[in-house]
């Protein structure tokens, strides 16, 4: 049976798409031709022979891959990865939560889960009440709990953890230590043309809240079609949507705790998180 023995388990946002694309090309490497399988989370009652055809085409190379971001914060996926392959290697990249959150709701509103009537701050404020799946906006972030989480089943040599800061300063070098910790050759580098870490732009947010609250059927054609909400969107500008100072502080607060743990727990000083 052919199953992974490397995980890229976490988290969203945190430019998980532009590294897979870089480490699937080394000849070591077999990456899943699906990014995220989703077995261990959404698809685990199909069976491993269900997992077993995502890696139908490795020919042999020593490490074999998956990465479904969402398993870090899915708390049943950690003993089923472990019951399933226990000796598997895990790979986390941790983004700034508080950005990562807002990162994950524009990737939601752009993709219709949410209307643009379901505001940041109101989905921060509200993720328990608002659907199962997209409910993990705000805990999503909370690294030091998923983290210790996994540490309880698996080895700490068996997990490394890498900032997305260090993503966005220098991916050869990051690209590089996730080599030696496949104990793969560390010296490959890969070529990758495509630029995942970036977003399309969404103007005038504040006049689509009105949309959505006051036009009939604004919300259901939202949802239901992408020609529609690519009407609203800007794939050229460089502007980037921003929260407000007032989500800001509140996720601050939030957050403040679990960064001092994490950064306890890491060995990395993460005061600029705030």
């Amino acid at each position: 049976m052919t199953l992974p023995n490397f995980i890229f388990a976490g988290v969203p946002k945190s430019g998980s798409s532009t590294l897979f694309e870089y480490i699937r090309q080394h000849p070591d490497i077999y990456m899943s031709e699906v990014k995220e399988p989703f077995f261990f989370d959404f698809n685990y009652q199909k069976g491993l022979s269900h997992y077993e055809t995502f890696f139908k085409n490795h020919k042999g190379e020593k490490i074999i891959g998956e990465a479904t971001v969402w398993y870090m914060s899915w708390k049943k996926a950690t003993q089923r990865i472990y019951e399933t392959i226990p000796n598997t290697k895990l790979l986390f990249i941790l983004r700034n939560p508080i950005e990562r959150a807002f990162s994950d709701y524009c990737m939601n509103l752009r993709a219709g889960h949410y209307t643009p009537e379901q505001t940041f701050g109101y989905v921060i404020r509200n993720e328990q009440n608002i659907s199962k799946l997209n409910r993990r906006i705000v805990s999503g972030g909370f690294y030091y709990q998923h983290l210790k989480r996994f540490e309880q089943y698996f080895p700490r040599e068996n997990m490394l953890i890498i900032l997305y800061d260090e993503l966005k300063q220098d991916i050869r070098a990051v690209e590089k230590r996730i080599y030696q910790f496949l104990e793969v050759d560390p010296d490959f580098q890969a070529e990758v043309q495509k630029n995942y870490m970036v977003a399309p732009y969404l103007p005038n947010h504040k006049l689509l809240t009105q949309y959505s609250r006051y036009l009939p059927g604004f919300n259901q054609a939202w949802s239901r079609y992408r020609h529609f909400r690519n009407l609203f969107m800007d794939y050229n500008s460089k502007n980037k949507n921003r929260m407000s100072d007032e989500d800001r502080d509140y996720l601050c607060e939030i957050y403040s705790q679990e960064n001092q743990l994490l950064g306890d727990y890491t060995g990395v000083d993460l005061k600029h998180w705030n």
